[in-house]
């Protein structure tokens, strides 16, 4: 393992070879092979990014293969509806990411030609597309020295460069990356950073708990996320459902199943099939 070169974001040419010179060796005996890594399309990348926020690869793995053999490029994502799509993503979580890839998808369609556009302030336009989806489409797709920071590469430079700070800021971990990164080939220093950082947290004490933005996830259990995730399901599954069979079926109180399914309507995911009707009945979007 890799023992820090610096504690408090100091580098200098030397420190920085020898980093690059042990990121580029680990990756060389341990790089990891994943089929999002096999492909330069920026459809795919995309999809891999949206699935890889907040979920592990194993996770992710089997739902990536699945979910790009039926919506295998942007058409034909974009001529789906997300009670289409769900069924693939449903085991990821966060599923407005979900509904997220279908908008950008459309608007690929009716702006750029069917394509990820390669410029920046149109990939942060989209939704669920902050500067690190940008930065990662940037490097993967397009081989671009991009500043890419996600949570194993936060946690190399943390330990490599910041061990003895705690409090560091984004802002100071990408001005260290942009002075250690591999610029000849950015696509495959940033799978070898991760792939170091992936090591690091099984190896020692989280090192992202010394960032000023690290945040501590909350419990899933009985949280409005698990409680989302299984009015969606029972929707999946039964087609259309009103709030009370809905509580009845996934025992939960009416005005808890009441509040989320108006949080899920709001976000696009949840849709009323006739607003008349005495009780309304609700299905996926």
């Amino acid at each position: 393992m890799l023992e820090p070169l610096s504690g408090d974001g100091t580098l200098d040419s030397h420190t920085i070879s020898l980093f690059r010179s042990f990121i580029w060796e680990y990756f060389r005996d341990h790089g990891r092979s994943f089929p999002w890594r096999d492909t330069r399309d920026p459809y795919r990348i995309l999809v891999s990014e949206m699935m890889l926020q907040q979920t592990q690869t194993e996770r992710v793995l089997p739902k990536y293969l699945q979910f790009t053999d039926v919506y295998p490029d942007i058409p034909c994502l974009a001529a789906a509806q997300f009670r289409d799509v769900y069924p693939l993503w449903q085991g990821l979580g966060y599923n407005r990411r979900c509904l997220a890839l279908i908008t950008i998808a459309g608007r690929c369609m009716d702006a750029y030609g069917g394509k990820i556009p390669n410029c920046s302030q149109a990939l942060l336009s989209f939704p669920s597309v902050g500067p690190a989806t940008a930065a990662a489409l940037k490097a993967f797709a397009w081989g671009e020295p991009s500043l890419y920071l996600e949570t194993n590469i936060r946690r190399v430079l943390l330990h490599v460069w910041f061990h003895r700070e705690t409090d560091v800021s984004d802002r100071r971990l990408m001005d260290a990356l942009a002075q250690v990164m591999d610029r000849d080939d950015p696509r495959r220093w940033y799978y070898a950073m991760m792939d170091y950082g992936v090591h690091l947290r099984k190896a020692i004490p989280n090192p992202n708990t010394r960032s000023r933005h690290y945040v501590r996830q909350k419990p899933f259990r009985d949280s409005d996320r698990e409680i989302r995730g299984m009015i969606l399901r029972e929707l999946s599954g039964s087609g259309s459902a009103t709030l009370q069979e809905l509580a009845g079926r996934i025992n939960i109180p009416l005005r808890r199943i009441e509040y989320t399914v108006g949080s899920l309507s709001h976000d696009g995911l949840v849709a009323c099939e006739n607003p008349q009707d005495n009780p309304p009945r609700f299905r996926l979007a």
